[in-house]
């Protein structure tokens, strides 16, 4: 993703036609997807314009949600290409009719324009989403409205994940975020006292203009090295021995190493106390042994299932059907004069080339695109290059994700009955976010992990202990449901997941016996 900084001086903005999300996009939560996800599909540049800087100097003068790094890491995985950050005190005066001629207009070239149903621009707020469709019209730019978004009936806002985050309620904001909110530091020296007492620590300095989260002590998930371990961790300012400035001091479990000067993911899961004074350094050691322990107990493994997660591709919805519309959609735009038996032809032959949906061949190894469409390119004699057939592929398969019919309904039954919910899913960043958001599942579940979000993937057993330490459970309390004897059910069982194999098509791979077969989500409740 390309970023540009938008001046009194455009000069350095590429020429071509956009599609342009408005709006502050702070957290890059939910709702702000909705939004985003009006600019992904149109054919033109997918854009957001936003504020360069800190959101505390906007009218609202609230911490941000994220980083203007990981914001900007975000937006990227929804597949926005361009991030153009405006300086609100350069365009604040602007009246809303300057705004939309000189910037979105002119300087942007923007035709498509997207942004939530409470916007306001130009000098004071005076514009609102009505007068943005008065002057966009004449000019041919076509406007996009997303409704409020809401969650159980409460709006899913900026707002409100702040204030989630700043009691502490980490699970519920990153359940509205879409993603976990981590602290992603280097770490700094400390005083070195929890050496001495068998608790080594690592401090990392708070992001500076993020909402930070309740000063207290957290069980937590820690990145070193690609590997996840869990950890306790007091976010504030370490009232008995003192601190500068707000830190996260972590202490984590059985890892032994010198980490300063490296930059650490940190999750904070749950909370569990406040921050307290002791009157001296013994008492406080203590608590630390007693909030260890706590936290050891809470990934424990118990033997009862308490998170229930699956594979999306195959087992929530089905590749075969969504590469079959697809195939046919990308065919017809490909050759919009082809009669239609003929486009019907091209389409399943674009569908095998692909497996059939599934993306792989028949001994699991993947397809390249690359390979995929230069083999396409070359049978139809396709002026297009290979790079651009990919970049028109991704948006239009995701267009068709093909939820099974029984998928939406188990996720909320599960999540009803008290089980935590999640998708562990494989592939691109871009195109499994957008066939996420397109599912409409994300609402339902507790977290959703894409591979390409995390550098590392399935069958790879971290990946699976990544997903169930950030839920607050341990792994062999999980249960995971998918369709590929390798990525998936190899992978869960060596994270020490229960795995279970779902066969949709019928092609029964072998999975060891004591992994149980269904062919729907509603043989599941038994097995659970």
């Amino acid at each position: 993703m390309d970023i540009y900084r938008l001046t009194t001086d455009a000069s350095d903005l590429p020429a071509h036609a956009r599609s342009v999300a408005i709006g502050v996009f702070d957290g890059v939560h939910r709702a702000h997807r909705e939004v985003i996800g009006q600019v992904l599909d149109t054919g033109y540049v997918p854009t957001v314009l936003s504020f360069a800087g800190s959101p505390l100097q906007l009218p609202k003068q609230a911490p941000a949600l994220e980083t203007p790094r990981r914001k900007a890491a975000l937006l990227a995985r929804l597949g926005v290409r361009e991030l153009i950050e405006l300086d609100f005190a350069e365009i604040r005066t602007l009246s809303p009719a300057d705004f939309v001629t000189d910037v979105l207009c002119h300087r942007l070239n923007a035709k498509t324009v997207a942004c939530g149903e409470d916007f306001r621009f130009g000098l004071g707020g005076a514009g609102d989403v009505q007068t943005l469709r008065s002057l966009c019209e004449p000019l041919g730019i076509r406007v996009e409205v997303v409704p409020t978004v809401y969650d159980n009936g409460q709006v899913v806002s900026s707002s409100r994940i702040r204030e989630l985050i700043a009691t502490g309620d980490m699970q519920e904001a990153n359940r509205l975020l879409g993603h976990p909110y981590i602290i992603e530091t280097a770490v700094i020296d400390g005083n070195h006292l929890g050496r001495t007492v068998g608790f080594p620590t690592v401090n990392q300095p708070l992001p500076e203009d993020v909402v930070p989260p309740a000063f207290g002590v957290y069980a937590s998930t820690v990145v070193v090295d690609g590997r996840s371990y869990i950890g306790v961790t007091n976010i504030g300012r370490k009232p008995t021995v003192g601190s500068e400035k707000p830190l996260a001091e972590t202490w984590i479990v059985g890892y032994e190493g010198d980490l300063y000067g490296q930059t650490l993911t940190l999750c904070p899961v749950k909370f569990l106390r406040p921050e307290q004074i002791f009157s001296t350094t013994e008492t406080l050691f203590a608590q630390v042994a007693a909030d260890a322990e706590t936290i050891q107990q809470l990934y424990r493994p118990t033997g009862k299932v308490q998170a229930v997660l699956f594979d999306f591709d195959d087992t929530l919805h089905s590749r075969v059907e969504a590469w079959r519309a697809f195939s046919l959609s990308f065919v017809r735009e490909l050759f919009p004069e082809l009669p239609e038996d003929r486009c019907r032809q091209r389409a399943h032959e674009l569908w095998e080339l692909g497996g059939r949906g599934h993306g792989y061949g028949d001994d699991f190894r993947d397809i390249p695109y690359q390979v995929l469409f230069g083999e396409l390119k070359n049978r139809w004699q396709l002026s297009q290059s290979v790079e651009q057939l990919i970049e028109h592929c991704h948006p239009l398969f995701a267009l068709h994700t093909a939820v099974f019919a029984d998928a939406a309904d188990t996720l909320r039954r599960l999540r009803t009955t008290g089980y935590k919910v999640g998708i562990i899913t494989n592939g691109r960043s871009f195109l499994q976010n957008r066939k996420l958001a397109v599912s409409g599942l994300l609402p339902l579940l507790d977290c959703a992990v894409v591979a390409g979000d995390e550098g590392v993937s399935k069958p790879n057993a971290e990946l699976f202990i990544r997903t169930a330490y950030r839920l607050g459970v341990p792994p062999q309390d999980c249960v995971y449901v998918g369709d590929n004897p390798v990525a998936d059910i190899a992978g869960a069982t060596a994270a020490g997941m229960r795995a279970v194999y779902i066969d949709r098509t019928g092609e029964d791979y072998a999975v060891p016996p004591e992994v149980p077969t269904i062919h729907t989500l509603d043989e599941l409740d038994p097995i659970l």
